[in-house]
């Protein structure tokens, strides 16, 4: 059976720069709050929200939380699809129309209190997009 929930998201994320894997410079703090939603369907979890960018532009954002991973995907000023899985690497391409850049991503953690009431879910991982490295800290918090 499937349940749907409007709730509060807030994404907290750092962003470092990184040079072979150690930090440079000062990271990128972000926060954001939204209202979504949450719909759980035999135990995949489902988060759905949309960011609203510095200059106005809208990207919705899904989140699928299933056995193994989290899928994200990001549709608006930005489009990319990642997929992440605790020491696995995910290949993509990451879009800002009229712009594509090879994207690679290495999990290095994940971990979830989310259920169908809300609860928290954390990914730690690298990513390289078009030569660029980065180490990500993202936060997601949700309630109803």
């Amino acid at each position: 059976m499937k349940t749907i929930k409007c709730v509060s998201v807030t994404v907290r994320s750092v962003i470092d720069n990184t040079e072979n894997g150690l930090p440079v410079g000062d990271p990128e703090r972000t926060v954001i709050a939204a209202v979504g939603s949450l719909s759980d369907e035999d135990g995949v979890l489902t988060v759905r929200y949309a960011e609203e960018g510095e200059d106005g532009q809208r990207t919705d954002v899904t989140l699928v939380k299933r056995e193994g991973g989290v899928i994200l995907s990001r549709r608006g000023s930005v489009v990319v699809d990642l997929v992440f899985e605790e020491g696995e690497e995910c290949r993509t391409v990451y879009s800002v129309p009229p712009y594509k850049f090879d994207m690679t991503v290495n999990t290095k953690k994940i971990r979830s209190t989310l259920c169908g009431s809300g609860g928290e879910l954390q990914l730690i991982y690298d990513m390289n997009v078009g030569g660029q490295e980065k180490r990500v800290r993202l936060h997601l918090s949700v309630t109803e």
